[in-house]
């Protein structure tokens, strides 16, 4: 806990050249520091547990003195040639060599020796023939021009600080000058953001397994999709491929994005822990979470997909119905997105919140439209379809495939045409919404999860002292 040197790091080779260290060419200072440190350590306990009669320099009061010439200053009088031993020194050697020695002194001993037959190689204080005396190096410090500029620096701060606070040159409240220091030192909303967005940037590319999973996920089921739902037709069979197919897309988004659990899961800890001391607010941590986490694993995937799916399915050839349904599918995984990280923002345990996150998505599931006929329930029960992103965007799909589709079925040498509107109807769906309410209901259940993920990352996730 002693001080070798504090000051500016140009100063640093000056003034150990001054004082006789001077770093040898080719050695890195930081390196250099390291070794002198570590040496004078060593020094100063070989000094403690030798016998004062057999060597030529006693310690005294915690400076070091050589007969009765000595001078206090460090020069080259420290000079000695370093003593030549073994590379490896065991525990026993260090008994052996010192039996009146105390346990501890002991393991410092050892502990130091080890340190330095750790390195194979020459290190820096090895190139020179001195003994370093870390008293002599934390007095000649103490007695330096740097020493005292550091202390007239620390005294004026002070005096400033208490000056501003009450005028009469008393010290800060510690908690106010903490606040003070951090409102002073955070950086603007925009470092923030950047820096924190290329944080969760890198971490996405150096652990590439998930985003790649969901690519490649992304391709190969919507390849086989395609192959096994191929250019359907317009007949009951067709209609049924295209209810099962809505049905299978949703279902593979939506629990996909149960993967989402772990992102911030993971960095709870480190969330609580900077924003505790002030490196960045909520508010920034969280708009880049959604849109350098979020984002990549949501939005593209359902782009890859229904780009791929939906010309080999043969659903309506139209710009305008494939830009409708690859908007109700990234809506829709936006949405369960959302719903998934206000479950891992909310619930710190990741068991529970992958149980509770998967009993939300099968409840959403359930009252889609396909397994439950929304006109054969109860009508007190009938909010549950509202609330269901599963039913608003499986409803918006099957509208913007089959509103004006006709059905044509040969039965017993009977051709019948078929409404496929009528038959949405009957089960349940209405046969005009697509904007209203699906995809104003998809947006509307997005933007509040997120609010409310926000809301409890602000007000509950922090650091419990």
């Amino acid at each position: 806990g002693r001080v070798v040197l504090s000051g500016p790091f140009a100063q640093c080779q000056s003034y150990f050249e001054g004082i006789g260290f001077p770093c040898p060419t080719g050695f890195n200072i930081a390196d250099y520091l390291v070794d002198l440190t570590v040496k004078a350590s060593e020094q100063e306990v070989s000094q403690r547990n030798s016998q004062p009669s057999s060597s030529t320099h006693s310690v005294h009061d915690g400076v070091p003195r050589t007969g009765e010439n000595h001078s206090e200053q460090p020069n080259t009088d420290r000079l000695a040639p370093p003593t030549a031993g073994p590379a490896h020194t065991s525990r026993e050697e260090v008994n052996s060599s010192a039996p009146n020695k105390s346990l501890l002194e002991q393991g410092a001993e050892f502990f130091m020796r080890k340190m330095r037959a750790g390195n194979s190689g020459p290190t820096a204080v090895d190139a020179f023939p001195k003994d370093v005396h870390l008293d002599a190096l934390v007095k000649t410090y103490a007695e330096s021009e740097i020493a005292k500029h550091v202390k007239q620096e620390i005294t004026s701060t002070t005096v400033t600080n208490g000056t501003q606070a009450n005028g009469s040159g008393q010290m800060r409240d510690v908690t106010e000058e903490t606040n003070v220091l951090r409102g002073r030192r955070r950086a603007s909303w925009a470092t923030q953001f950047k820096i924190l967005s290329g944080r969760a940037f890198k971490n996405l590319y150096r652990d590439p397994a998930l985003m790649t999973a969901h690519y490649v996920a992304s391709i190969v089921i919507a390849i086989v999709c395609g192959l096994l739902v191929h250019n359907v037709t317009n007949d009951i069979p067709g209609f049924q491929n295209r209810l099962g197919f809505f049905f299978f897309t949703l279902s593979l988004f939506g629990f996909a994005c149960l993967s989402s659990l772990g992102l911030f899961a993971n960095e709870r800890i480190l969330f609580m822990r900077e924003r505790a001391n002030g490196y960045y607010a909520s508010g920034t941590y969280f708009t880049s979470k959604v849109l350098f986490d979020v984002v990549p694993l949501r939005v593209v995937p359902a782009l890859v997909y229904g780009s791929i799916v939906y010309g080999l399915v043969g659903l309506v050839p139209s710009i305008a119905q494939f830009w409708k349904f690859l908007l109700a599918l990234v809506l829709f995984n936006l949405t369960a997105a959302s719903v998934v990280l206000f479950v891992s923002i909310a619930i710190e345990n990741t068991a529970v919140a992958g149980l509770v996150g998967t009993l939300i998505m099968l409840e959403n599931l359930l009252f889609a439209g396909l397994l439950v006929n929304r006109n054969a329930v109860a009508p007190y029960l009938d909010w549950l379809f509202s609330l269901s992103f599963f039913h608003a965007a499986y409803e918006g799909m099957l509208v913007n495939e089959l509103r004006y589709l006709t059905l044509k079925e040969r039965k017993f040498g009977v051709d019948l045409d078929v409404a496929a509107a009528a038959i949405l109807s009957s089960f349940g769906f209405q046969a005009q919404a697509f904007w209203w309410p699906d995809m104003i209901t998809l947006g509307i259940l997005c933007a509040t999860m997120l609010i409310l993920a926000f809301l409890w990352l602000h007000f509950f996730v922090k650091e419990k002292r």
